[in-house]
C-alpha cells in the first residue's frame, strides 16, 4: 500500500490497496505536477457502484470507499469495466 512507482522526471503512480472484491485488490493513482490526478479503481468503484465481495466483505469496502474518497476531489476515475448499461 502506497508504494510508488516514479516515471521519468514528472509522473508518480501510486498503489492504494482497495481490498473487498478480491483480497489483493490495488487501485493505482497517476499524478503530475500542474496536472489533474487519475485513479484507475479496477474492480472496486464503477459509475453505478462497487464491485462485488468474493474475498472481503462490507468493512473492507467501506475501508476501500474512505481510502477512494480521501484523494483529490479533482481527480478523474477509470473504472476497469462497467455494468451500468446492463444493470
Amino acid at each position: 500500500d502506497r508504494e510508488c512507482l516514479q516515471l521519468g522526471d514528472a509522473v508518480t503512480i501510486t498503489a492504494i490497496h482497495t481490498p473487498a472484491h478480491t483480497a489483493g485488490h490495488t487501485s493505482y493513482l497517476a499524478s503530475a505536477p500542474s496536472s489533474v490526478s487519475a485513479v484507475f479503481t479496477g474492480d472496486a468503484l464503477f459509475v453505478g457502484g462497487c464491485g462485488r465481495f468474493f474475498e472481503g466483505g462490507p468493512e473492507d469496502m467501506c475501508e476501500t470507499m474512505r481510502r477512494l474518497s480521501a484523494l483529490p476531489r479533482e481527480a478523474l476515475v477509470y473504472a476497469g469495466h462497467e455494468y451500468t448499461v446492463k444493470n
